[in-house]
């Protein structure tokens, strides 16, 4: 058990799906992406090139989506190797 701010007990459970709720929310933002790709994260600048693949939160682009899987490829990104 893990107790919250307001003193509330939570599961362990409860509080890691809290976390990754969090974590999903960060990084299925364009803005956060790409500010991040731009700094050189390989995780985000693959997940930029899904964005623009999928036109998710962006309008598609499959010219940026390849350009944004290539930089982190070139890192070692085992998901945009692939």
């Amino acid at each position: 058990m893990i107790i919250n701010d307001n003193n509330e007990r939570i599961s362990y459970k409860e509080y890691c799906h809290c976390m990754f709720s969090i974590v999903y929310i960060y990084f299925s933002n364009f803005n956060f992406n790409q500010q991040l790709a731009e700094l050189g994260f390989s995780f985000a600048q693959y997940n930029l090139g899904r964005m623009y693949y999928e036109g998710d939160g962006v309008s598609q682009d499959y010219k940026k989506a390849a350009e944004w899987y290539n930089k982190a490829a070139i890192q070692g990104n085992s998901y945009a190797q692939t």
